[in-house]
C-alpha cells in the first residue's frame, strides 16, 4: 500500500520494477507503486540512495532510532 520514491546519490544501481529494468547513476530517480514487485542490484563500488515511503510504513514506525553506523558496501557482511 506504500508508494516508494528514491534518488541515487552515489554509485550505480540496476532496478527492476515490475517488468521494467533500468540502470541508474547519481541523480537517477524512481517511483515504485505499492504492491509492485521490485528488486535491485548494487554496482561494484556500492551505492548511496535516499528513499521515502508514502504513507509512512507502519513496520518502520515501531523501530527504535539507532545510532549512526558506517555504510555497508557490496561484499560486506554484517
Amino acid at each position: 500500500p506504500n508508494v516508494q520514491v528514491g534518488v541515487l546519490v552515489r554509485g550505480q544501481m540496476r532496478f527492476t520494477i515490475g517488468d521494467e529494468t533500468r540502470e541508474f547513476g547519481p541523480g537517477g530517480t524512481w517511483t515504485i507503486p505499492g504492491g509492485v514487485p521490485h528488486g535491485v542490484e548494487i554496482g561494484p563500488e556500492g551505492a548511496v540512495a535516499i528513499e521515502a515511503f508514502a504513507p509512512a510504513r507502519d513496520d518502520w514506525r515501531a523501530r527504535p532510532i539507532e545510532a549512526p553506523r558506517p555504510p555497508l558496501w557490496a561484499g560486506d557482511r554484517e
